[in-house]
């Protein structure tokens, strides 16, 4: 291409006038193919001029943020430069002020690709820094992150959501140290969990349940069930759901499918909600109760997906009661007829894979780590594991119901 040609014969000046235009090319067009170009001129300069290296800051941080465009033949050629002449997570974070700089000064540009890239492009850069963004850099990241996960919903900006939560996860003592971002934090992963976008809201409800278990500093459990109960009324009333066909147009999933996605990511946020190094006694029991209820009217959908996102969660939760050194729960006769609740719903009768047995029979063994010798919860446990084991064929199953058995012997 010219443009490398040129590349050999320019001046530093002036190749840096090229990365100049190539950038206005890129981000102030309204054309598709006008981004391209300006791909094509970037990727021409890097393979034609052993000096790309020496200015390498006037393209790394645009090669990064361009290879996030949702546009297949914009992104390919950008992230064809970055593979080639770039590298990973450590060129990322040695450019990460400047990649978050331009890409903050797109967050609200007027053309929807360049914002959407741009964001995209501040949540690649969390993700591939991980646990090593450190302080400096989170105090700079923080406000552009902020930004980008704000607005109405739109295809991909689930990744967005979950760099936002990861950033959080791993750099605890940026939030800890400041309660206004903490409460910050916590307003936005409310505010995304209740949006309507019904492609979006499972992403949603997702990192709304991982946050607030990154979050061990409150509980959350009352907040994430006002948001997710009405979600699940919603779509498991007999009158809105859809009976359609297995596979959705144009490369979504079905209604059926995309509702049972929902109601599954919904009731694994219910649980792993439940913070019981900061709510016990007498106050755990109320939500508790709100959760087996709604354990209870999901598990009437008969569904493989919300059946094992149950599953999933009771295991969370009764390892939350049973296996943390630093929680101590009382089992009171109320918290007894709740958990009483929960085992008899793990008891019921239903055709299932090997797999869901197995996960079943483990989530049996949590609970009967924490039945705390109360004698209904015994009871019911080890009534409904022989029962449970006179069926059962597989060995690995077996051994597990075994153990629990075991385990209430003592």
């Amino acid at each position: 291409m010219a443009a490398g040609y040129l590349a050999r014969l320019a001046s530093d000046s002036q190749i840096s006038k090229m990365a100049i235009f190539a950038k206005k090319l890129y981000f102030t067009s309204e054309d598709d193919r006008n981004r391209i170009i300006s791909g094509e001129i970037v990727e021409a300069i890097a393979n034609s001029t052993d000096r790309f290296a020496a200015l390498a800051s006037d393209f790394v941080p645009f090669i990064f943020i361009a290879k996030h465009d949702s546009h297949e033949q914009v992104k390919e050629r950008f992230q064809t430069t970055w593979s080639d002449n770039v590298g990973g997570s450590r060129t990322v974070l040695l450019y990460l002020p400047e990649i978050v700089d331009l890409a903050s000064s797109y967050l609200e540009s007027t053309r929807h690709v360049v914002k959407q890239t741009s964001a995209l492009a501040i949540a690649g850069a969390v993700t591939l820094c991980g646990k090593d963004i450190g302080l400096s850099n989170a105090d700079k990241i923080w406000p552009a992150l902020d930004k980008a996960v704000g607005g109405k919903s739109w295809e991909g900006k689930e990744i967005v959501l979950k760099a936002f939560v990861l950033f959080a996860q791993n750099e605890q003592r940026f939030w800890r140290n400041d309660s206004k971002i903490a409460d910050h934090m916590q307003k936005i992963i409310y505010r995304e969990a209740k949006r309507q976008n019904a492609i979006y809201r499972p992403f949603a409800l997702e990192s709304l349940g991982c946050f607030s278990e990154v979050r061990d500093d409150v509980d959350m459990s009352q907040a994430v069930y006002d948001i997710v109960a009405p979600i699940i009324d919603e779509l498991i009333d007999t009158d809105r759901m859809v009976i359609d066909s297995d596979t959705g147009s144009a490369g979504f999933p079905s209604t059926t499918r995309l509702n049972e996605t929902t109601i599954a990511q919904g009731i694994k946020a219910l649980f792993r909600s439940v913070n019981p190094r900061q709510i016990q006694g007498p106050d755990i029991i109320p939500i508790l109760a709100q959760i087996l209820q709604k354990t209870e009217q999901a598990s009437s959908e008969k569904s493989t997906t919300i059946y094992n996102a149950i599953l999933d969660g009771e295991i969370t939760l009764f390892e939350k009661l049973g296996s943390d050194s630093r929680v101590s729960i009382v089992i009171s006769n109320d918290l007894e007829k709740i958990l009483v609740g929960f085992s008899e719903g793990l008891f019921q009768l239903i055709e299932a894979t090997e797999p869901v047995r197995q996960k079943k029979a483990d989530c049996i063994l949590a609970l009967a780590k924490v039945s705390d010798a109360k004698p209904v919860l015994r009871s019911c446990l080890q009534q409904g594991i022989a029962a449970f084991r006179v069926r059962e064929r597989s060995s690995s199953v077996q051994n597990t119901l075994d153990s629990a058995a075991k385990m209430l012997a003592t």
